[in-house]
C-alpha cells in the first residue's frame, strides 16, 4: 500500500510524495496475510411481493364486479328486490284506500228513470176498487237512455238465478215479507188458512182475512200507462219512471237497484208471436215458454223461471222482465208474478177482478234457494 509523505524541497516548499511500504524495498518478499471472515448462509427465502394499496373507490368497484358475477347473489338479490316492490306497492294502495282516494270495486252504473211524482199515481187505498186506476199524464219528464233499454234489444236475466232467503217457506222471500207487511216467521200471517205467497198470487191480501183484496192494502198500487193504456199492480214503495218520452218503456224500481221493466213493441199486421219472438228475444228459447193466465182472464207466455212474461193484443207485444243488479239472487220473484197476474192490455182494462177460489198448484210457489 502506498503512503503519502510530505518532503521539504530545496526551495522551502513541501511536496507530497507517494511511497511504498518498507517491506517491499531491497527485494524483500513480505508475507501477505488475509483475514478470515465468517459468513453464515441460511435457506433462501424468496422476497414477498407486497401488493400496493388499492384506493377505496377502486376496491369497491372490484367487489361489485365480483358480486355481480356470483349467480347465487343475483338470484337472491332479484327475489329480494321483487318482494320489496310488491310490499311497497301494497302499502301504497292500502294508504290510498285508507284516504278514500281509490275504491275496492268500480261503482255499478244504474238506470235512474224519471220518477213520477207520488201525487200523480196515488190511489186512495180506503175506497179505490180494483178496476179504478189513476193515469200518468205525459207531462214534463227527463228521459234517461240506456243501451239495453229504450228501443234496444231486451236484456234478459240469467236462467240460473235463485231466490234469496225464505225463512217460513211460504213463497215470499224475507225481503218480500217486509214489502207486503207480512210476518217472515209465519207462513200464514192473517191466519185464514192460506199461506202468504198463495194470497199474493191470487191478488188477495195476506194481512187481512180472505177475501180482502190486495189492491185495498197500503202495500200495492195500480198503474195505468197513459199512452198504451195497460194496467198492472206494483208495490207502492217502489219508484215508477219512464225510460223514453212516450211511455213505451217503464221501470218499476227498488231502492236496492233491482227493477222490473215493462216494454211495448209495435206489432205488424198478422205478425205471429213466434216470428216476433225470434226477431226480438235474442238468446231466448221458444221451448222454454209455457202458457200463462192472468187473474183477469188474459193469456200470455211465461219463461220457466217466472222472471219473463209476454202478452199481446192486435197492435202490440208486451214484455215484463226482471233485472237484478250484480247479485245471483232474486229478491222479488213473487212481485213480478203479481205484476204479470194483474196485467191487462187496453182491451182488458175494464175487466173486474173476479172472486177466485185459491188453489195451491206446485208451479205457483217458489221455495228453492241457490247459495
Amino acid at each position: 500500500r502506498s503512503k503519502d509523505k510530505a518532503v521539504q524541497s530545496t526551495g522551502g516548499s513541501k511536496i507530497l510524495v507517494s511511497t511504498i511500504p518498507m517491506d517491499f524495498y531491497a527485494g524483500q518478499n513480505p508475507v501477505i496475510k488475509f483475514r478470515t471472515v465468517e459468513k453464515t448462509v441460511g435457506n433462501y427465502v424468496a422476497p414477498v411481493k407486497v401488493k400496493p394499496p388499492v384506493p377505496k373507490a377502486a376496491g369497491m368497484a372490484e367487489n361489485a364486479v365480483g358480486l355481480l358475477s356470483n349467480r347465487k347473489f343475483l338470484i337472491f338479490g332479484s327475489v329480494g328486490l321483487f318482494a320489496i316492490f310488491l310490499g311497497g306497492t301494497g302499502i301504497y294502495y292500502w294508504w290510498l284506500s285508507g284516504r278514500g282516494q281509490i275504491a275496492s270495486k268500480p261503482p255499478v252504473t244504474k238506470v235512474t228513470p224519471s220518477v213520477v211524482p207520488p201525487s200523480v199515481v196515488a190511489v186512495p187505498t180506503s175506497t179505490a176498487p180494483a178496476e179504478t186506476a189513476v193515469s200518468m199524464p205525459p207531462t214534463t219528464t227527463t228521459t234517461t237512455t240506456l243501451a239495453s233499454l229504450s228501443g234496444g234489444l231486451i236484456e234478459f236475466p240469467s236462467i240460473l238465478l235463485g231466490d234469496s232467503a225464505d225463512m217460513d217457506r211460504d213463497g215470499l222471500t224475507d225481503v218480500e215479507e217486509e214489502l207486503f207487511g207480512t210476518d217472515p216467521g209465519k207462513p200464514d200471517t192473517d191466519g185464514d188458512s192460506y199461506n202468504d205467497g198463495t194470497e199474493i198470487f191470487y191478488l188477495y191480501s195476506p194481512t187481512d182475512f180472505a177475501p180482502a183484496r190486495l189492491i185495498a192494502t197500503p202495500y200495492v198500487k195500480e198503474f195505468l200507462n197513459p199512452v198504451y193504456k195497460y194496467k198492472l199492480y206494483y208495490p207502492s214503495s217502489w219508484a215508477v219512471g219512464n225510460v223514453d218520452p212516450d211511455y213505451r218503456d217503464m221501470l218499476f224500481s227498488t231502492l236496492s237497484g233491482e227493477n222490473i221493466e215493462v216494454r211495448v213493441f209495435d206489432r205488424k199486421p198478422e205478425e205471429a208471436f213466434e216470428d216476433w219472438f225470434t226477431a226480438n228475444a235474442t238468446g231466448e228459447k221458444l221451448g222454454s215458454l209455457s202458457d200463462f193466465t192472468t187473474v183477469f182472464g188474459g193469456s200470455g207466455k211465461m219463461r220457466s223461471d217466472k222472471l219473463v212474461y209476454y202478452f199481446s193484443d192486435k197492435e202490440h207485444f208486451y214484455v215484463i222482465v226482471y233485472h237484478v243488479t250484480n247479485s245471483t239472487e232474486v229478491n222479488y220473484r213473487a212481485v213480478i208474478g203479481m205484476m204479470a197476474r194483474s196485467f191487462r192490455n187496453s182491451s182488458e182494462s175494464n175487466a173486474v177482478l173476479p172472486n177466485l177460489e185459491m188453489v195451491i198448484p206446485t208451479s205457483t210457489v217458489v221455495t228453492s234457494s241457490v247459495r
